[in-house]
């Protein structure tokens, strides 16, 4: 399977993290240099991504490094599919894939082939638990996942994806919302064979904090009580034109 890991220019360091992991644990790989949303006009920020949908669906615009974010894995997307490969890995450049990790691309290339459904797999372990626990080594079918830090996806996912982000309603690890508006069947890997920085999986310092971040930003939990009424009260209104917008298939 073919293996893209997402990386920017900037972020050397993390690129050599990654090829050593991948390079000891016998994959190999193609990396993508990353869009530098901070690099982009106004006016690219505009044209790839959909402000008011994303405001809608998210409670605020678009920050540069989301739209970054974004770009980039459509451009892996794209590159995926001018091959001749029935599917794909993508990473990004904060995670660790586990010793699991090859074995898990083998297992996850006939999973995908199996079926004749768009399907794409989460690697990461941002994904709700099963009601049942599978059987290590499996795939389960869940409703959403908050990550793209690694995942695998068909060329029938990758096409899909392409035509319903363009522009982009809302951030790339919106699985949810692709489930619905692209029809993809969405699994992830027990266990889970990639961790990611971000989120402590390791301890490995500010070199990788999240790209997709930007200073200034106000958490709602950390907003006034009158701001906060507010914020809810618009959330309310975005949330509704979201689902109108997109024929009830916002989360």
């Amino acid at each position: 399977m073919r293996v893209f890991v997402i990386n920017l220019a900037r972020r050397a360091e993390r690129m050599a993290t990654m090829a050593r992991r991948l390079d000891a644990l016998g994959v190999k790989f193609e990396r993508i240099e990353a869009v530098d949303g901070a690099r982009l006009s106004d006016g690219e920020r505009r044209k790839a991504a959909n402000r008011f949908r994303w405001w809608c669906a998210k409670g605020s615009l678009p920050r540069a490094g989301e739209i970054g974010c974004a770009l980039s894995h459509r451009e892996t997307w794209r590159k995926f599919l001018e091959l001749d490969e029935p599917c794909a890995c993508v990473l990004e450049d904060d995670v660790s894939p586990t010793d699991g990790f090859p074995a898990a691309l083998d297992a996850a290339e006939r999973f995908v082939m199996e079926g004749k459904e768009a399907r794409a797999i989460v690697l990461t372990p941002f994904v709700p638990a099963p009601l049942v626990e599978p059987e290590p080594g499996s795939f389960v079918r869940i409703p959403w996942a908050t990550s793209t830090g690694g995942y695998i996806l068909d060329r029938r996912a990758a096409a899909a994806m392409l035509k319903t982000t363009s522009p982009f309603p809302a951030p790339v690890d919106e699985w949810v919302r692709w489930t619905k508006t692209a029809g993809i069947w969405l699994y992830a890997a027990r266990p889970a064979v990639c961790g990611q920085a971000e989120y402590g999986s390791e301890p490995w310092g500010s070199a990788y904090e999240s790209d997709t971040r930007e200073r200034g930003t106000v958490f709602v939990k950390d907003m006034s009580v009158s701001r906060r009424v507010a914020h809810k009260a618009l959330r309310a209104v975005g949330k509704t034109l979201d689902f109108v917008i997109t024929g009830g298939c916002a989360k």
